[in-house]
């Protein structure tokens, strides 16, 4: 039973083999990716039929000679089945990559790129096949097939080796190089909206200040921003006007944290800005396609911290809160998927709960 399922792993890395070495074959480059996916693609059954191939001939004895007397079947196993794995990667990779130029070439694979499914696949096949049967091997001198198998299997695991401390290097130099992006795109996001908030008009643009002077802003951006905003002749009727307008979720971003000269005149205010901003809210739950679960989280958080510096002058703020809250339930029946769990309800519903 042993032999035969062995020998239909054989059977099926043979002809696996021969699909690789027509890939091998083809002198075309392929700048889609196309060779290398044909290639994997067959060395996933290649692979299939040598592990069920050698692991016969590892129960039948044929590779007792690995390790000799003193390795214990288990690392015997590790070991030819890790070999074999090795073996099974480089042959493979060579017949996809033989003809690429050296920059599409992982570097350790480079100096056996040409040649080494020749010489990999048979020596593969036959090491199966001599495992397997052991008339095959009797007689044979042992320089004649252990050492050969013993060479590749060691070269094999070189190689592989190597191709791993390529992808090490590789993925270090991709997370480097989106760390640089990242920063570089900082650096260009703030020296763009620091220039825009020079240019600003405090009266004029007014509205594309106010999100400026949140304190999670930029302090070289923030700190100009307020700076336009002590230049308005009544920053008070200004922020009123905002909360009463078009966009009242930009005062917030002020009011969270900065102080205003008269917080009295701006308590009713905030709450008419938080029930007008509700229905805005509304309005964008119905309409967005694809809600994650932290969208409109951030303006939650700025009204509820705008709330508890001016729960103080008296005004009830939860009627408003509710409403807000309310409007994360608002209807999707044109969009598939369901609203999910937002964030921003959660911290309304935990605020309601305190107070």
């Amino acid at each position: 039973m042993i032999k035969l399922l062995g020998s239909a792993g054989l059977a099926v890395a043979t002809l696996s083999a021969l699909l690789l070495f027509s890939i091998a074959a083809t002198t075309t480059g392929s700048r889609d990716g196309g060779r290398l996916l044909a290639a994997v693609l067959t060395g996933l059954p290649l692979l299939g039929g040598l592990l069920l191939a050698y692991g016969c001939g590892l129960g039948n004895a044929g590779f007792d000679w690995v390790l000799g007397e003193r390795g214990t079947p288990t690392t015997r196993w590790l070991l030819v089945l890790a070999a074999l794995l090795a073996a099974a990667v480089v042959a493979t990779l060579s017949a996809a990559v033989r003809t690429e130029t050296p920059g599409s070439t992982p570097w350790a694979l480079w100096p056996v790129r040409d040649w080494a499914h020749w010489v990999w696949l048979p020596a593969l096949l036959a090491g199966a096949a001599l495992g397997l049967y052991p008339t095959l091997r009797q007689g044979l001198p042992w320089w004649a097939w252990q050492a050969p198998l013993g060479a590749l299997a060691g070269l094999s695991l070189l190689l592989c080796a190597g191709l791993l401390v390529q992808l090490v290097q590789a993925q270090q130099e991709t997370q480097a190089q989106q760390l640089q992006d990242e920063l570089n795109y900082v650096d260009r996001r703030n020296t763009m909206m620091l220039e825009k908030v020079q240019q600003a008009d405090p009266e004029r643009d007014l509205l594309s200040l106010l999100p400026h002077t949140s304190p999670y802003e930029q302090a070289e951006i923030r700190e100009p921003a307020l700076a336009k905003l002590r230049q308005l002749p009544d920053l008070d009727a200004a922020l009123i006007q905002v909360l009463q307008g078009a966009y009242p979720g930009e005062a917030f971003a002020y009011l969270q944290t900065h102080e205003v000269k008269n917080p009295a005149a701006l308590a009713e205010a905030i709450r008419h800005g938080i029930e007008a901003y509700a229905t805005q809210l509304k309005d964008g739950i119905s309409r967005t396609h694809t809600l994650r679960a932290d969208d409109y989280q951030p303006a939650v958080q700025r009204i509820l911290a705008t709330v508890d510096r001016y729960a103080a002058q008296g005004v009830d703020y939860r009627p408003a809160l509710r409403q807000l809250r309310d409007s994360f339930d608002a209807p999707r029946t044109d969009y598939v998927q369901p609203t999910p769990a937002m964030a921003g309800q959660r911290d309304i519903d935990n605020w309601l709960n305190k107070h």
